[in-house]
């Protein structure tokens, strides 16, 4: 099999800060996976058509270029790749399909029909290419997506397209085994941390977890606060606020991510149908962090057991109480990350593997 995968890990070019956690845990670690265990013929590039960073557009590719690409993807049997905005590669796309046969499947981890209004993702993206996304979501041949609420989403958007429910598949986020760690102790300072980008400002600061951290820090003196790569509008105390610039890509997970040390993570996440699709990768990184954490009890977090998480309402009093409980109480932290690490062991990237290679076989035997 000859299985080209987008991406943009490592990918040094012009516009190389592209690079994201979606590429990394979606495509690129699975991929490395699949060419440790199998013999195919596997090949990774950042974009559909080679030389994209020296256009401003990808409208402005010619006639020859874009021929020159359509040819060399053809000799793939199948091509992966994240979802995206651009109508220039779908077109190619499907192109490449009617003349070469080849399959494209698209990675999914995000419910692109019912995105909000005030979420930034409308700031980078407007509303007609979303539009556009909708659409490449209820043609492409194959899709791969993150969870059941998801999954569910794309098939009954895509039925009446004449989709069969089998052309969207379930690929899990599964972590690996780098930096895990037991749970993290700072002896009497206590460490309550956040990461998230810029999607995630509004799950951040409304939903009235930092009110509670605000008041928190003010009643106990050794409580500090760490935030990385997103700004926090409550007026913390400034000696125990720590803001950390964020990295994107592999730097985030090879460099910053092993220097993190939060005794307790906050995930907070509004409640709200766009939020109904993500899957709990926040809790596995902090999981695999060391560190304890407190969710809002919406999904996809709603779904994890009460012995491995606090599930908290958006409500000021029980974030307070939430994080009060576990800041006095060390043995409660540590119990609840023994018991979330032992659930994440059976969610190793390296034990499912096959689940992506089965799922390749598929599409190509069909």
């Amino acid at each position: 099999m000859k299985l080209l995968a987008i991406h943009t890990v490592n990918w040094l070019g012009a516009d190389h800060t592209r690079e994201s956690a979606v590429d990394i845990w979606r495509c690129y670690r699975p991929i490395q996976q699949l060419k440790q265990h199998t013999d195919w013929h596997i090949e990774e590039q950042p974009t559909f058509i080679k030389g994209i960073d020296k256009y401003a557009n990808s409208s402005e590719f010619n006639e020859e270029e874009f021929e020159k690409a359509a040819k060399y993807l053809g000799q793939f049997d199948i091509v992966w790749s994240s979802y995206f905005p651009d109508t220039t590669p779908y077109l190619l796309m499907k192109v490449v399909h009617d003349r070469y046969g080849t399959k494209f499947v698209l990675d999914c981890d995000d419910d692109l029909f019912h995105v909000n209004p005030d979420n930034p993702f409308w700031t980078k993206t407007d509303h007609e290419h979303v539009w556009y996304m909708q659409n490449m979501i209820k043609d492409v041949g194959w899709i791969s997506t993150t969870t059941e609420r998801l999954a569910d989403t794309f098939r009954q958007r895509r039925r009446p397209e004449g989709h069969a429910d089998d052309t969207v598949t379930i690929l899990p986020n599964y972590m690996s085994d780098d930096y895990k760690h037991g749970p993290v102790d700072n002896g009497d300072k206590v460490v309550i941390g956040y990461f998230g980008g810029a999607s995630h400002f509004a799950d951040l600061n409304e939903t009235r977890c930092m009110r509670a951290i605000k008041r928190l820090m003010r009643k106990y003196r050794n409580v500090h606060f760490q935030t990385v790569n997103m700004p926090v509008v409550e007026g913390l105390p400034k000696a125990r606020s720590h803001y950390i610039d964020g990295k994107r890509g592999l730097p985030w997970i090879t460099e910053l991510f092993p220097t993190l040390n939060f005794d307790i993570a906050i995930v907070p996440l509004q409640d709200n149908i766009f939020n109904y699709g993500k899957s709990n990768i926040k809790w596995m990184e902090c999981t695999r962090m060391g560190a304890a954490t407190v969710c809002s009890n919406v999904p996809p977090y709603s779904d994890l057991s009460d012995d491995v998480t606090v599930k908290v309402s958006n409500k000021y009093y029980d974030w307070y109480n939430a994080l009060e409980a576990l800041i006095l109480d060390a043995d409660k932290r540590k119990q609840l990350v023994e018991n979330a690490q032992k659930q994440l062991a059976s969610q190793r990237l390296e034990d499912h593997w096959p689940e992506y290679k089965e799922f390749f076989e598929r599409i190509h035997a069909a």
